[in-house]
Order: structure tokens, then sequence, then C-alpha cells
């Protein structure tokens, strides 16, 4: 595995890497390896099964949080809890990276495998992002976690890459390597994620419904513009007709204040006039109420003198001595009546604290009942517990408890000691059965350890044994072709022995040095031919090369077409829309053209924001002038009508007083 790093030219970093509890990485607090990452590369070698793979998908597991294929969900990603007879592992991994700006970052993500019911099961505990600050010596100055930010979508802002190019190019896991080679479907699915087609077709349609309601409310801003026009129109026509009014209105009151002026005398003399009036009617007044007394006193007389049926003959000074004797005699008489009040009220006092009395003995009374009928039922409830309790404890009973009270006492001590024997012969049997348990734990710890080693035995039995058998499947192996050797070798003397019988008959029969030439003469031709054979076999692997490369072009070409019948396509599709948007042609670099009149665009926008934002304050100071100025053309149309009115009044009394 080789991680490359380029000094010369701004890039995202990967830094450092932590890991525990992944894979063949334990998950104890020593078991922690860091890995630092050196510009500009970076080799990782080791054998299979070693872990380099696991480095990569730790990598790609901090940036994205997608789990690796094949990990069963995640529950084989994380350190086996079964090696160590755990119930669950935790796994943590620290990433440490920089972006363009030079910014640093470390993320921390954990995880845990649980046993649960008897099956293990993957969660992601948390995963936090610890801003490094440079200056500071890196000490990280906040942090943030995953309840606060998406930082699967932070980490891949912030390295500026994203998650399709992450997990397909930049660490692909090797079992989908081969994804280039997929359906022409899942291939698109993958290179539109990567180059983003389907995010720049969303801000396209965007931007286009963007612009059609923008469009939208400019014609409802030019409309409302027009309206203003309108209404500042009126105003002014308004403001006009009220200068005249407000001229004719100086005029009136020049008119008005000089008939005030002429009329100032003749109110004097009509308020002198009114005075003269108001008294007169004062003193009528008087005269009606004094006049209506005389008549009621009259009356008064008439009533009494009909009331009394005996005049009194004596004097006025008798008179007046038997009004006196007769209030005296009054007054003692009330007197008498507030003393015998007195004594009602204080025997009408006395019957209520009596009667209070009686209802609170009447209520002590129930409550007394009420408490015997309780106890008496106590007594009856004890009796019987103390029945049963003699019964359970073979205690006999020769008095009746309810009615007879005073001996429950030595019933209770009778109860006490025989409860006070069985509480002896409890402990005395407690204490015999911990011996016999005692007893039985030694020798059942003793026969456990009989049978460990019995276990043992029978284990070392067992090793030996299929050792013994490995030996001897081994030795059987050996001798088998030790058997089948000396067969062989037996064989192949025979043969000897009959080829140098034929050897010796051909050399009597033969000359060998023809034989010699025509032997060099066949080795010479065995070499050109192999020599051609190696020139062919070379030819044949060229060709198989070449094909396999006119196939992968073929391949290449195909999807290229496809490709540019799907641009075509979209383009023909989209060119209205680009003409329209675009105001000009644009053949490449699509995505510069649409980023330039997305910032026209955003200008415009801002511009007819500000130009409306300035009409509406124009339109709210245009409705406050015309608010004010109808207050004010109302209260000059008030006192029009208030001129008029005293003008016509005013004339009225003119040709009154003319009259």
């Amino acid at each position: 595995i080789v991680v490359k790093f380029c000094a010369s030219v701004k890039m995202s970093t990967i830094e450092k890497l932590s890991i525990q509890g992944i894979r063949s990485f334990g998950s104890n607090s020593e078991d922690v390896q860091t890995i630092t990452f050196s510009s500009p590369v970076t080799l990782i070698l080791g054998e299979n099964g070693c872990g380099k793979t696991t480095i990569i998908e730790c990598l790609k597991y901090g940036l994205t949080g997608e789990v690796p294929p094949g990990g069963d969900h995640g529950r084989s990603f994380v350190h086996d809890p079964k090696i160590f007879n755990q119930a669950g592992t935790l796994g943590q991994i620290k990433l440490e990276v920089s972006n363009l700006q030079g910014k640093r970052i470390s993320v921390c993500r954990s995880m845990k495998i649980s046993n649960k019911r008897g099956k293990y099961s993957f969660e992601t505990l948390d995963a936090t992002m610890n801003y490094i600050d440079g200056k500071a010596g890196g000490s990280a100055t906040h942090s943030i976690s995953k309840r606060c930010v998406d930082v699967d979508v932070a980490m891949c802002q912030f390295m500026g890459v994203s998650k399709a190019i992450i997990n397909n190019v930049l660490f692909c896991h090797q079992e989908n390597s081969s994804w280039p080679l997929d359906e022409s479907k899942k291939l698109k699915d993958k290179f539109d994620a990567i180059f983003g087609i389907t995010e720049f077709n969303k801000t396209i349609e965007r931007i286009i419904k963007m612009r059609k309601e923008e469009a939208e409310n400019l014609k409802v801003k030019e409309a409302n513009l027009g309206l203003l026009v309108h209404l500042k129109q009126e105003m002014d026509d308004k403001s006009l007709t009220l200068k005249k009014a407000q001229e004719k209105c100086a005029a009136i009151e020049l008119e008005c204040q000089r008939c005030d002026d002429e009329m100032k005398p003749i109110d004097a003399r009509l308020a002198e006039i009114r005075n003269v009036e108001y008294e007169v009617g004062k003193h009528q007044a008087k005269k009606v109420e004094i006049e209506t007394e005389q008549k009621n006193c009259q009356e008064q007389i008439l009533a009494l003198s009909s009331n009394i049926k005996v005049p009194y003959e004596g004097s006025r000074e008798e008179l007046e001595q038997e009004i006196s004797d007769f209030g005296q005699k009054m007054l003692e008489k009330r007197q008498h009546r507030n003393v015998l009040d007195k004594k009602v009220n204080t025997l009408r006092q006395e019957e209520k604290t009596l009667q209070k009395n009686f209802t609170d003995l009447d209520k002590r009374r129930i409550l007394l009942m009420q408490q015997r009928q309780k106890e008496q039922e106590c007594i009856s409830k004890r009796a019987e517990q103390l029945k049963t309790l003699c019964q359970q404890l073979g205690i006999t009973l020769t008095e009746d408890l309810e009615f007879q009270p005073e001996s429950v006492p030595g019933v209770l001590e009778k109860i006490e000691n025989s409860l006070l024997n069985k509480e002896c012969s409890i402990t005395e049997s407690v204490a015999q059965t911990d011996k016999d348990d005692s007893e039985r734990q030694r020798e059942i710890d003793t026969q456990r350890v009989e049978l460990t080693k019995v276990e043992e035995g029978i284990v070392a039995h067992e090793k030996q044994k299929t050792l013994n058998e490995k030996e001897l499947t081994s030795i059987t192996k050996e001798i088998a072709e030790i058997e089948t050797s000396a067969r062989r070798i037996k064989i192949l003397s025979e043969n000897i022995e009959r080829l140098m019988k034929m050897m010796d008959e051909m050399n009597s029969k033969c000359n060998q040095e023809t034989m010699r030439a025509d032997i060099a003469e066949n080795k010479a031709r065995i070499l050109k031919l192999q020599e051609q054979f190696r020139e062919l076999d070379e030819r044949l692997t060229k060709l198989n090369m070449m094909s396999k490369l006119t196939a992968e072009i073929t391949l290449k070409q195909k999807e290229l077409e496809k490709k540019e019948l799907d641009v075509k396509r979209v383009k023909g599709k989209h060119a209205e829309n680009f003409k329209k948007l675009l105001s000009r042609p644009v053949e490449f670099n699509y995505k510069r053209a649409m980023q330039l009149c997305s910032e026209k665009l955003r200008d415009n926008i801002k511009e007819l924001n500000g130009k409306s934002n300035k009409l509406q304050l124009e339109q709210q100071s245009c409705e406050i002038k015309r608010k004010n100025l109808k207050a004010e053309l109302l209260k000059l149309e008030k006192e029009l009508e208030e001129s008029k009115e005293k003008f016509t009044k005013h004339v009225m009394l003119q040709h009154t007083r003319i009259r």
C-alpha cells in the first residue's frame, strides 16, 4: 500500500491514524497502534493478514463513517470478543487531517460489539470532531459531537472531497475494486455520484425555478411601481386642491374675524341682558319656594287639628308639664325594658352553652362506645391468635382468654419459653447443617480437583493418541512410498539391462560416428524449433495483450459514445433553458458558465431587492404623508364647517337685528 503526499501543491493530507479494537488490533489501552504518515510517500509493507487492508478501511471509516463491505454489518469489523471470552469489545479510530488552508482537525469515532441474548450486535457510540489550533502548540480549541453536526458530511467538506470519490476512488475496497466493469446503469450511477451530475442538474433546475420566481416577483414589483406612480399623481392633484382649499379657508377666516370684531359689542350687551334675566329668575324662584312652604305649614296645622279629639283646656305651662311627665315615664319604661332584654340575652347564652356541653358529652359517649367495641374486637382477635399460636406450639389452654384477660400474661410467658426452646433447637440444627455443608463442600472440591486431573490426563492421552495416529499414518505412507519406489527400481533395472543388451546389439550392427552426427543434427534442429516456439509464444502473448487492449478500448469507446449520447441528450433537453439562462452558446465548461450565470443572477437579485426595499421605503413615506395630509384636510374641513356655521349664525343675527 502506498500513500502519496505532494509537498509542492497545496492539498488536503492525512497526518496521523490511531487504531484500537479493530479486526486484528487489540481492544486494550496498551494495544493502541498509531501511524504517522510522512511526506511525500508513505509505504506500508507486510504479510497477508497483518492488517494493511484494515488501515485503509480505518481511513475510509474515519472520513466517511461507512463500514467496509463483507463486514457483516460491522460485526466482523470490530475485534472479535470471543477470543478472550468477553461480553463485548470497544473499538476506536482517531484520525488527524489538514485541509487546503492548513487547518487541522482530528476526528474520533467509537463503536461497540455487545452480546445480547447470544447474538452479537454492532453499535456506533460517538463521533467527535476536535479543531486543532496550530498556534497554540497543537491543542484542541473546541470540539463538536455528532449530536450537533453530521460528522460524515463535515469531514468530506473539510477535506474538499465528496463521499463518492473517497469510497470509489481514494479508498476503494478490494472487493469493490472491479466497479468500472459493472453494468452500464450501475456504472452511470457511480460516475454521476463521483462527478456530481445529479446535483448539477438539481442546481440548474433550482436556478431556473429561482429565475421564474424572480421574474414573477419583478412583474409584481413593476405593477406595484405603476400603482405608486398613479398614487403619486393622485397625491399631487389632491395637494393642489388642498392648497386652493387652504387659500379659501384663509379668506373665510379673515371675513370671520371681521364679523367677530363687529359682533363683540353686541355680545357684551347680550351678556348684560342675560345677567339681569338670571337675577330676575332667581328672585322669582325664591318667591315660589316661600309660597309653597307657607301652603305646607297651613296643611300641617289643619291635619294636626283634625287629629286632636279633646282639646286641652288648661294653660300652656300645664300642658308643657304634662308633656315632660309623660316623657319621664317613657324613659323609665324604656330603661326597664332594656334591663329585661339583658336578662333574656344572658339566659339565651346560658341555654346555648348548656346545649353545646350536652352535644359534646353525647359525642364523647358515642366515641367511648366505639372505643369499647373496638377494644372488645381486639380482645377477641387476640384470644383467637393466642389460641392458634398455642395450638401450633403444642401448649394446652384451660382458660377462656376472651372472658379472662388476666390470664393472658401467663400464656404469653409460656409462648415465649416455647419459642426460646425452638430457637435453640433451630440454631443447633443450623450449626449441624453448616458443618455437613462444609464437609460436603470439601469433598466436592477434592473430587473436582481429581476430576480436573483426570480430564487433563485424558486430554494429554488424546493428544498423544492423535500424535501417534499421525506418526502411524506418516510411517504407513512412507512404507507405501518405499514399496512403490522398490517396485519402480526393479522395473527400471530390468529396463536398463534390456536397453544395455539392445545397445550392445545396435553397436555391433550400426556405426557409432554416423549416429552421433545424426544426434548432433537433431539437437541443433531441436534448439531452432525451441527458439521458434519461444518467438511464437511471445507473439501469442503480445497478441493476447493486444486483443485485451482492443476489447477494453472498444468498451471504453462504447461507454464514451453512450456518455456523449447522454451529454447530447441532456444538452438537447436543456438547450433552450441554457440559451435563456446563459444568453450565449456554450460548448464546454458548463459548470464555470453556470457559476458565472448564478453569480450574475444573484447580483441582479440583490439589486432588485435593493430597489424594491427603496421603493417600499418611498411607498411608506408617501403613505405617511398621505395620512398626514388626510388628517390636515379633515381638520380644515371641520374648521370650514364651523366657520360656515358661525358665518350663517352671524348673518342670521344681523338679519334679525335689521328687522
